[in-house]
């Protein structure tokens, strides 16, 4: 009797241990080729921090069934197994239009840009897609909630997700690595590289540059001044996007963290990845806030040393472990809500013992 007490007191503890885990969803930026698998390259390449956990087979996550998914994927059922990653692309196959979204509530304030706008939105909405998605994984797997690593635009989607499209006690950790979540604020374009003007700019589809790029505060052919919008609804402030979505947004329902990067330029005022500020991406409401030495990411890490880029260096590869995967927030005496740190390494020496974990 003695020994079956102890088995079922094993079977318990192993059942806690096990239903503390989450699905993860790793989710790319904005591509100036708007397809789904396009997207997909930002987190599926070999040496990306999404890989390295996979074939590290940490805490026992695998991939799912399918690990690339889009819209129209749907997971295959996990038998309740609950440590599964996938990788999703919110952009359409065949490349159209769509919009980072609000449920059709925020409009550019300038009358040609909102028909514009108006326009692109009629392909539908990213946010919609991955609040689709996450309803799709949380059906397979069994789990309550998800966790989502987001690159760039993709911390956007998933915010708005939570804001618009009934998502907000769906998603438990939200991590936002090169996230512009204060918007872009690049100088006029003739002071920026032909590869920057080129990627969010003519390079990119109409509905893309009066759309989510609008929305980023990304003006129309970079001419350097700032895109309004307002709630066609209810009227009220008028804002970038990005600042409505900041200032409507219930920051109880999930728990957030970003990563910026200051491996950056000479042409973005202040610290910057090469193509995000870090000061557009840091939250007063996030639970860490770090900065480390690396580069924007996503596919430009392609074959480049790993420590250079956000989505591929050592210090995001341990932050998803820690933060999302084991909930540890001790690292190296971290602080809840610490002060904005920026760390300047030695290059190419991202080590995850040379940072505080905020």
């Amino acid at each position: 009797m003695k020994y079956i007490k102890h088995f079922v007191f094993f079977l318990i503890c192993v059942g806690l241990v096990y239903s503390e885990h989450y699905p993860i969803i790793f989710v790319h930026g904005h591509e100036d080729n708007p397809i789904d698998t396009i997207g997909w390259k930002s987190w599926n390449m070999s040496n990306s921090a999404m890989w390295k956990i996979l074939n590290g087979h940490y805490a026992g996550y695998t991939a799912g069934d399918p690990l690339n998914c889009s819209e129209d994927s749907t997971p295959r059922s996990t038998s309740g197994e609950k440590r599964k990653i996938y990788n999703f692309s919110y952009y359409h196959h065949d490349g159209s239009s769509g919009i980072i979204g609000s449920g059709d509530s925020l409009a550019p304030f300038d009358n040609e840009y909102r028909f514009h706008y108006d326009q692109s939105s009629q392909g539908g909405s990213w946010a919609q897609n991955l609040a689709n998605f996450i309803d799709k994984v949380r059906a397979a797997t069994g789990a309550s909630q998800v966790d989502i690593v987001a690159h760039s635009m993709g911390g956007l989607v998933a915010k708005a997700a939570i804001r618009y499209y009934g998502c907000k006690n769906k998603i438990r950790k939200l991590l936002m690595i090169g996230t512009p979540n204060h918007g872009c604020h690049y100088p006029n374009a003739s002071i920026l590289p032909d590869w920057l003007v080129d990627w969010l700019g003519e390079n990119n589809p109409d509905w893309a540059r009066y759309g989510e790029l609008l929305e980023m505060n990304v003006p129309y052919m970079l001419n350097g001044s700032y895109v309004d919008f307002y709630n066609r609804w209810t009227g009220g402030t008028i804002a970038p996007w990005c600042s409505l979505l900041i200032r409507d947004f219930d920051w109880s329902c999930v728990e957030m963290a970003t990563i910026s990067g200051n491996l950056g330029s000479n042409y973005i005022s202040g610290d910057d990845d090469g193509t995000v500020g870090v000061n557009w991406v840091k939250l007063d409401n996030a639970e860490f806030n770090p900065t480390i030495y690396s580069k924007h990411g996503g596919r430009s890490a392609a074959g480049g040393p790993d420590e250079i880029y956000l989505t591929s260096c050592t210090y995001t590869t341990e932050f998803i472990k820690n933060w999302i995967i084991d909930d540890n927030t001790t690292h190296n005496g971290a602080s809840i809500a610490g002060a904005f740190e920026a760390y300047d390494s030695v290059p190419f020496d991202n080590n995850w013992n040379n940072y505080e974990l905020r």
